[in-house]
């Protein structure tokens, strides 16, 4: 009999009863440690309350949110999900679930969960604003301006800082600028402004806005105020070196640039920007030096190539210039630029029938791209094919009628071929243009 009490005693031992009161208990004890930010202490308060009730949805729930504040996002979808299974649901179950699958990177599932938190409460603000980050990693802006209106709709700008309000002017500013709408996305930035006049990030991208409307004054002043708040961004000292560069404070703008790469060593458009601050400032050899840099952080980059092709190009390195422009046409056999800028380089090279070739391609891609019926236009005249070449400056003046280059040449045909008439004429347009070779032809030829 004594033996058969003990393995009845051992059994019980290695068997956890339900206490609903003690979970409960437990489950309120972890809320205290979760709300501390001991998320590895509440998750394991979370689990023993489970053992003691495996209907207790709300500690499945908390162990979930506590899982995802450590980063387990596949194991809180799965906690949150039971307490789902158990009928513990609301606007917030669905709004943490919808963010534990955005970052698992699932975002059309995010999506419908945000969706179901905003189907049970509407006013969620939180459920749209977060709807709405989704949609820009979608790159889907239209959707996500309306999300952030919405947030803007429900928790209209209070005196005090408001954290929600800010950040929802301030990303429907990003992504107006990301569909190039950077008047609006100004106002937005503003926006975010006179609630947080210490709010850095505001100050940098109404900068840059202000930059692509190239009002470069304003985006200096506000560059200014970047640096002043917080001087280890480099984007600040990237972006007031490139409006330095358009404001012509070429070795202001350098100095930056300089800065900019101190902080952020890797970044390949750095040191693009300053190669073409050291073009203008005649350092060639610097240049140079950038242009290497930046295609070794970025050996992939169609610009860069081109770039650099164009740089040589203009410093007589012809056999380097078409070794560059190959390889951006490897990058990207659809590039039309970079064929128009290989016939020029072969045309320099004296590979005539060559460069026309390159032309030809760039039509074929690009069948509008004036440059590229001027510049073939050019080629056939070296070879002597006039009425040809003729026909390729009319197209490029049909396509862009204040193409000064196309008249010029077009002029010098005719005046070649005797027509000295309408030569003058196309050379006195070029002259309107403001080409100053064809007002010196002008003068010696045609004034008489």
């Amino acid at each position: 009999m004594k033996y058969l009490i003990l393995i009845i005693l051992v059994v019980s031992c290695n068997t956890v009863k339900q206490n609903p009161f003690q979970s409960n208990y437990l489950l309120e004890k972890g809320i205290e440690e979760y709300d501390s930010g001991n998320y590895e202490m509440s998750s394991q308060m979370f689990h023993n309350s489970i053992e003691l009730n495996e209907e207790n949805a709300r500690a499945y729930y908390y162990k979930g949110l506590s899982l995802y504040h450590m980063t387990y996002f596949d194991q809180a979808i799965d906690l949150i999900e039971e307490a789902i299974d158990l009928n513990y649901v609301d606007e917030k179950v669905y709004y943490m679930l919808g963010n534990a699958h955005f970052f698992n990177g699932n975002y059309e599932v995010a999506i419908e969960y945000l969706d179901k938190s905003i189907n049970l409460n509407p006013k969620f603000h939180k459920s749209h604003f977060n709807k709405a980050i989704v949609f820009s990693r979608l790159e889907n802006y239209s959707e996500a301006i309306k999300g952030m209106t919405k947030v803007i709709e429900l928790n209209p700008p209070v005196i005090e800082k408001d954290s929600m309000i800010i950040g929802a002017f301030y990303r429907r500013g990003l992504y107006k600028s990301e569909l190039g709408s950077e008047i609006e996305a100004i106002e937005d930035f503003n926006d975010a402004i006179k609630i947080d006049s210490l709010h850095t990030f505001a100050f940098l991208n109404r900068a840059i806005s202000f930059t692509e409307t190239r009002n470069f004054t304003s985006a200096l002043k506000d560059l200014d105020r970047v640096i002043d708040l917080n001087n280890s961004i480099p984007e600040a000292y990237y972006y007031r070196g490139f409006t330095k560069r358009y404001l012509g404070n070429n070795k202001e703008a350098i100095t930056d640039l300089e800065i900019a790469i101190q902080l952020k060593p890797n970044k390949s458009s750095y040191y693009y920007q300053k190669a073409k601050v050291n073009i203008i400032l005649g350092e060639t050899l610097s240049a140079s030096i950038d242009f290497d840099k930046a295609i070794e952080f970025d050996p992939n980059e169609v610009k860069l190539f081109y770039e650099r092709a164009l740089f040589k190009m203009n410093m007589q390195d012809l056999t380097g210039a078409l070794l560059d422009i190959d390889v951006a046409i490897s990058l990207d056999s659809k590039n039309y630029e970079a064929y128009n800028l290989k016939g020029m380089i072969n045309t320099r090279l004296e590979n005539i029938e060559t460069s026309i070739k390159d032309f030809d391609k760039a039509i074929e891609i690009f069948p509008d791209y004036a440059a590229a019926f001027n510049n073939r236009g050019g080629s056939k005249s070296m070879l002597k094919i006039n009425e040809n070449a003729i026909v390729d400056f009319n197209k490029s003046i049909e396509l862009s009628p204040n193409y000064s280059e196309a008249y010029f040449n077009r002029g010098l045909i005719k005046c070649k071929m005797g027509n000295e008439t309408e030569g003058c004429e196309d050379m006195q347009k070029a002259s309107s243009l403001g080409m100053k070779a064809a007002t010196d032809f002008v003068k010696r030829f045609c004034d008489k």
